[in-house]
């Protein structure tokens, strides 16, 4: 009589391919098993009719159309395609000029950017939006008939090889049609990567605002991304599969890095700011790292817990201005007038204030430890501890507040404690 059970009648070749059966009760080896699994993942990922292959590598599909209408409609998307090609690369110039605009006009939260051939300024953050959001829209359009355009493309090319066409079939003459390596390049650069660039330029000008910048980044990423495994799709037999990966893995890898660093103020760029007018701006957690604000109006200018890392100040004017939290870390504010204005809690470690003034400054809980005072005016600051004077470096030509005494190590040589006033002239 036949065995009921479900197991009876299993095929135990599919599932331990690689070794003999299983004697009944002992389980199959381990390494022969994972060599049997991963087998059947490497038959699995080259089958070119199911999902991932399917979708990086597809199989040729034809198109069934008459000559006469195939020609026709790789004529009209060719066509279509040129007018979105001019119009992506018209808004892309239009972008790049926008950009354009110096950083002193864009710093603030509510700077407006001036638009190119029209008498009208928008947000600067709105336009961070607005331009990605179109030039991401505009591509993603525009991929829509170049993906058509290649199907079509192909079965041309196949129907020129069959006797008694010709020529007839060939399309209209634009760059993407035309053959030759350098309408190739050209075409692969307009389709591809020209958004990714101007994304990029984006994010560039968005550095110093850690906000929107993370932002801008991943969608440059992401775009470079899209373009890479487009490539691969549309174009599988140029295609070298471990270079492709590598270079993946190495675009996920460094958007992820700079989104990271440059969200935590790690990572940003030299800002040219020498004389600039800022003041009264608000420039609240702006990534001012290594700029050079020399010079610089940022009189009662809002600078809380801005990034001035290495930033150059010296000469600057900050009266009034609002310092609370800021990292002045090894910053440049020799010169520097700072009277009256708020350091709380702000980072000035080992940063240069020689011949500074900050007479009626707010430093509570500043840190100065092994900052540069020779020189600097203290006077009626509020706050000042005698444990942050003595973390600092400073001469007998700094002025302290009354009630603070100037740390030993401060004075000449000569007028230091214990010293021996005849030493020298024997």
């Amino acid at each position: 009589m036949a065995d009921p059970s479900p197991t009876a009648d299993r095929d135990d070749s599919n599932v331990y391919p690689l070794d003999k059966q299983p004697s009944d009760g002992q389980p199959p080896h381990d390494g022969k098993a994972t060599r049997g699994l991963l087998s059947l993942a490497g038959t699995r990922l080259a089958d070119r009719t199911r999902w991932p292959r399917k979708w990086w590598r597809p199989l040729s599909e034809k198109i069934e159309l008459t000559d006469e209408e195939l020609k026709r409609q790789h004529d009209e998307v060719s066509k279509a395609i040129d007018k979105l090609l001019l119009a992506l690369i018209g808004f892309s110039v239009f972008c790049e000029l926008a950009l354009g605009a110096p950083d002193r006009s864009l710093l603030a939260s509510d700077a407006q950017i001036q638009l190119p051939f029209a008498n009208n300024s928008i947000s600067f953050v709105a336009f961070l939006i607005i331009g990605p959001l179109v030039l991401i829209a505009f591509s993603f359009y525009l991929h829509i008939f170049v993906g058509y355009w290649i199907a079509l493309s192909r079965q041309v090319q196949s129907n020129l090889s069959r006797p008694g066409l010709g020529s007839t079939n060939r399309g209209l003459p634009f760059v993407f049609n035309l053959q030759g390596r350098t309408a190739a390049w050209l075409s692969s650069f307009l389709i591809y990567w020209l958004v990714t660039i101007v994304l990029a330029s984006f994010a560039w000008k968005a550095l110093p605002r850690t906000d929107e910048s993370p932002i801008l980044i991943i969608l440059t990423g992401g775009s470079a991304l899209a373009s890479l495994l487009l490539r691969m799709r549309r174009h599988p037999d140029r295609a070298h599969g471990f270079a492709l990966l590598t270079a993946l893995l190495l675009v996920t890898y460094i958007t992820l890095l700079a989104a990271v660093r440059v969200r935590q103020s790690e990572w940003g760029r030299q800002l040219l700011l020498w004389k600039a007018d800022l003041s009264k701006r608000d420039l609240a957690r702006v990534n001012l790292h290594w700029a050079n604000l020399e010079g610089a109006n940022l009189g009662e200018a809002n600078l809380a817990g801005a990034n001035l890392v290495v930033a150059n100040l010296a000469g600057a004017t900050l009266i009034r201005a609002n310092l609370a939290e800021a990292n002045l870390e090894r910053a440049n504010l020799a010169g520097a007038n700072l009277g009256g204005a708020t350091l709380v809690r702000a980072l000035l470690e080992r940063a240069n204030l020689a011949e500074a003034d900050l007479e009626r400054a707010n430093l509570e809980r500043t840190d100065l430890g092994e900052a540069n005072l020779a020189g600097a005016n203290l006077t009626d600051t509020i706050y000042l501890t005698q444990g942050q004077v003595d973390s600092a470096w400073g001469n007998a030509k700094t002025k302290l507040p009354p009630g603070l005494v100037m740390p030993q190590s401060w004075k000449p040589a000569n007028q230091r404690l214990g010293s021996d006033p005849g030493h020298g002239l024997k």
